[in-house]
């Protein structure tokens, strides 16, 4: 799997360390299509932007080619049906527990958060699907 933990809790310069070992060879990169929502504020909405633009250009100057991908399409190859809207809708936090498990099964001991669940099934999904 890619080594996607590695970026969780690391300085500028330990994950700059690390990109370098990573260029020229031929790596990419999945980012999900993501934008702001209405309820986002606008502070919110820019500092989102702004880190996703500090992701990609840390990528790009890394030489790592980057792969968009919408959140329905890296979840369908893991068979991750969508949210519940009728007859019984689920909620966020219900479906957040859906993929956490899913992860939970494939990375035992290695997913502690929601977020870390959806970061390690996307990189999953960028080894096995987005290399082409």
């Amino acid at each position: 799997m890619v080594d996607s933990f590695r970026f969780a809790k690391h300085t500028l310069e330990e994950t700059d360390a690390w990109l370098a070992e990573l260029r020229g060879g031929g790596h990419v990169a999945a980012l999900e299509k993501v934008a702001s929502s209405p309820q986002m504020g606008v502070r919110s909405a820019f500092s989102f932007g702004r880190s996703l633009g500090q992701i990609e250009a840390l990528l790009v100057s890394s030489g790592i080619r980057i792969v968009r991908v919408a959140p329905r399409t890296w979840q369908k190859t893991f068979g991750i049906q969508p949210r519940r809207k009728k007859p019984n809708p689920e909620t966020q936090t219900q479906f957040k527990k859906r993929v956490r498990a899913l992860a939970e099964e494939r990375f035992p001991g290695h997913i502690k958060t929601a977020d870390l669940a959806d970061a390690a099934l996307l990189a999953e999904w960028c080894r096995r699907d987005a290399r082409g």
